[in-house]
């Protein structure tokens, strides 16, 4: 707490609020809860107020334990655990658990506002001091010592207005962009459905023909897909077994982390966007015969046939060159596309479109923990075919759009970074005393304390002229 502004002072937490914590009642006691009395958990702090609460205890239950109740306006923040430095002002009256530390402020020194503002400011700095035993916890004496700067009355009043307004942009920012991934996830679908249903290449088809014949025919053919929803008449509805053969599963020999050995490609590699991932790599031993069985080649299909999570089931990458000559394990299988049919990388985006993926998940999900498809299933999945000159048009168009979609998802990862690091960056100048101006005018914050320290000196003799809590 170096170089504070000018009418500011230095003193701890303890010296500004008054500091206790709750207590939890019996739960072998089912009348100690259900009452009236609030009681907050740490898990509900995080906001700014805290107004209603999971739970309610009784007055038996308050009588019965160390929970006690504290008044609105005090600051409540997390002890223990995960939620350790977590906090919010309590905006009704309420007791709390063993793991809350709550403050009430001593107002002739110091706001609520404030206190809440600067408690927040400190949370990684809690959670720090909190590390060493089995469960990371602060105590009350490391609150009560935890140092804290002191502004004029009035300087904390601005400094805490100034929070609220700009903190309130930031959180709407913040969830303003929480808001566009969705979008982008919805707008990759949408993007695939029009791929296989025919609707992404619909003016493709109608400039790809010279012949004044087939382009009305194909205008037409337009038309009644977009209206019907039914597919081009250039378009075959067939299944997956139609276009693929030399389906099979991978090797159960078990793999490890090995130097030696061939590469097994398993479930974690299975990466997104269609991309077979190869940070996560084991080994086995092979003999000739079992590589050549499992041995990838550019553009077979690897999908997860088996997996404990239904939405995982059936996702599929395409193999390139940086993978050939690669093994794969039992979870998976592959497929060989016939390519005078089908492009592997259109059944690919096939295969990722959520009406085939609603169609693997409704066949591979089971009551009993583990979700599967097998082959003759992934044989009878529906595939649209169009010609091959058409399936080269969608995989281009497909790859351009989602290139995009790239691009704004990644500056919306930047800008999300940036809005992460603005909360803690506008508290930490807010306690530097570089968030507001100062007035000269504004009694100095040494002289709050000497007036607080006097009231106390008398406090005996005269029974508390303790500033009034919060109302």
């Amino acid at each position: 707490m170096n170089s504070l502004p000018r009418g500011w002072a230095t003193t701890k937490l303890g010296t500004v609020a008054k500091w206790g914590s709750g207590g939890t009642p019996s739960r072998s006691t089912p009348s100690f809860y259900g009452g009236t009395i609030p009681w907050i958990k740490t898990g509900e702090l995080g906001p700014k107020y805290v107004s209603k609460t999971a739970e309610m205890l009784t007055l038996s239950g308050m009588e019965n334990s160390s929970a006690k109740l504290f008044s609105k306006g005090s600051v409540a923040l997390a002890m223990y655990g995960a939620t350790i430095g977590k906090v919010s002002i309590l905006g009704i009256d309420a007791a709390t658990n063993q793991a809350c530390g709550v403050g009430n402020p001593y107002l002739l020194v110091t706001t609520t506002d404030f206190l809440f503002h600067y408690l927040r400011s400190q949370k990684e700095a809690f959670i720090e001091a909190g590390k060493g035993g089995a469960q990371p916890n602060i105590s009350q004496n490391v609150i009560k010592e935890w140092p804290y700067p002191l502004p004029p009355l009035a300087e904390q009043q601005r400094i805490a207005a100034k929070l609220d307004s700009t903190l309130a942009r930031v959180n709407a920012c913040r969830d303003r962009l929480a808001r566009a991934a969705p979008l982008l996830k919805r707008f990759r679908q949408s993007v695939l459905t029009s791929a296989i249903n025919g609707r992404l290449t619909a003016n493709w088809r109608t400039i790809s023909f010279v012949d004044i014949e087939l382009q009305l025919t194909q205008n037409i053919d337009s038309k009644r897909t977009q209206e019907n929803g039914e597919l081009p008449i250039s378009w075959r509805k067939m299944t997956l077994g139609d276009v693929t053969y030399d389906l099979r599963y991978g090797t159960s020999k078990k793999c490890s982390y090995s130097e030696d050995g061939h590469v097994v490609l398993r479930i974690p590699n299975i990466g997104d966007k269609g991309k077979i991932d190869l940070a996560d790599i084991k080994r086995a031993e092979f003999t000739a015969s079992e590589i050549d069985g499992l041995r990838l080649e550019i553009g077979d299909l690897l999908l997860i046939r088996s997996n404990g999570s239904a939405d995982l089931v059936g996702k599929t990458c395409l193999v390139t060159k940086k993978e050939e000559g690669l093994l794969f394990a039992g979870y998976l299988m592959r497929l060989r596309v016939s390519t005078e049919l089908a492009l592997p990388a259109y059944v690919a985006l096939t295969m990722a479109s959520p009406e085939l993926r609603a169609v693997i998940e409704a066949t591979s999900k089971s009551t009993s923990g583990v979700n599967n498809i097998n082959s003759g299933e992934v044989k009878g999945l529906p595939l649209n075919l169009p010609p091959i000159l058409e399936q080269t048009e969608i995989i281009r168009r497909v790859e351009t759009l989602f290139a995009f979609a790239d691009r704004i998802e990644a500056r919306l990862a930047t800008a999300q970074t940036a809005v992460d690091k603005l909360t803690p960056a506008l508290l930490a100048k807010a306690f530097r005393g570089e968030l507001v101006p100062q007035d000269p005018a504004d009694e100095p914050a040494s002289e709050l304390l000497k007036r607080l320290a006097a009231e106390r000196e008398a406090a005996p003799k005269t029974k508390s002229k303790r500033a009034s809590k919060t109302a």
